[in-house]
């Protein structure tokens, strides 16, 4: 017969063991909000995350789109939830900028929300139209100069990630031009097919079936580095001979602050194997997107310095908060 110390012992490791099963996260479905519409390259890339993440906790992911205002109504979102773990922010940088663009901005990326995973990124394409006999960036910067007539580029809005890119090249370029804003990227492709426009940045899923179908030109990818899908275009630092040229975009996954750090580093790890799966990164190569992964400091770190780089330079573009 046991003694009652080796009895009582025992009961209490089982106490404890179902404590630890009781407590194991996740217990229920998750949400992932995405601050953009269904059906758009973020959203795709979510899915694909939230599908094969469910798959790895045992729990579904479930995408939630609350799209408007930059991305900043889903953001919020989150922002104003739980820290438990069942709601997550699936952003992309676009996010990040917007709160630098609005007076009273309902939530911060690196203030109200918990870096979890930066998953994927995205480059930028400089465009120009079909027709430009400029073969490459220098030559396209070389004719510009010598017109001696001011440039349009098209953008999606002021200070957005595409308006931030051409006005970073105008800058280091040296060329004078004039941003035209369009009510998205549809119709700022028009206009530089058309020839009313000289260039133009487009996310990488939005340009490569028009380079791909002869209808624009590539003269660079903003990118660490050159893009397999369309090897022979340069990055944007080989082009222009600066190595703090524009990077592109990112999409990442946080939670509200206050989320305990074991489930933010649970939520990292498995991200990570999940990126890590031949399968998905084919799927997402496939789009021009390239998995990333890494710890929790590596997105807040990207975060921090996306703030301060784009903070100076819209103040230097002399863009007011709305």
């Amino acid at each position: 017969m046991l003694k009652l110390p080796i009895l009582v012992g025992l009961f209490v490791a089982a106490l404890a063991m179902h404590d630890a099963r009781a407590g194991a996260y996740p217990e229920q479905p998750i949400r992932l909000v995405v601050g953009w519409p269904p059906g758009g390259a973020t959203d795709g890339n979510a899915r694909l995350l939230a599908q094969a993440l469910g798959q790895r906790l045992g729990q579904p992911v479930i995408v939630e789109n609350r799209p408007g205002a930059g991305g900043s109504i889903g953001g919020a979102t989150v922002a104003k939830a739980a820290p438990d773990g069942y709601t997550l922010a699936y952003i992309s940088s676009s996010n990040v900028i917007t709160s630098l663009l609005l007076k009273h901005p309902t939530y911060g990326a690196g203030r109200d929300l918990e870096p979890v995973s930066l998953v994927a990124a995205e480059p930028l394409v400089l465009l120009v139209n079909a027709a430009s006999p400029a073969r490459d960036l220098a030559e396209f910067v070389e004719q510009s100069r010598r017109a001696q007539r001011g440039l349009n580029y098209a953008t999606t809005g002021k200070g957005g990630i595409l308006h931030l890119a051409g006005a970073a090249l105008v800058r280091d370029a040296g060329l004078n031009a004039v941003d035209i804003p369009y009510n998205g990227t549809a119709p700022a492709m028009t206009a530089l097919m058309s020839g009313q426009v000289e260039f133009l940045f487009g996310t990488f899923s939005d340009a490569l079936p028009m380079v791909k179908g002869g209808r624009v030109k590539a003269l660079a990818v903003a990118a660490e580095a050159r893009s397999p899908l369309i090897p022979d275009v340069p990055t944007l630092t080989e082009a222009l001979g600066r190595p703090n040229a524009e990077r592109g975009t990112y999409q990442a996954v946080l939670a509200p602050r206050g989320t305990p750090e074991a489930i933010v580093r649970q939520l990292s790890s498995e991200i990570d194997q999940v990126l890590g799966d031949a399968a998905i990164r084919a799927q997402l190569a496939g789009r021009g997107v390239t998995p990333v992964g890494g710890a929790p400091a590596v997105l807040g770190q990207r975060i921090e310095n996306e703030l301060e780089q784009r903070g100076r330079l819209i103040g230097e573009l002399g863009i007011k908060p709305n």
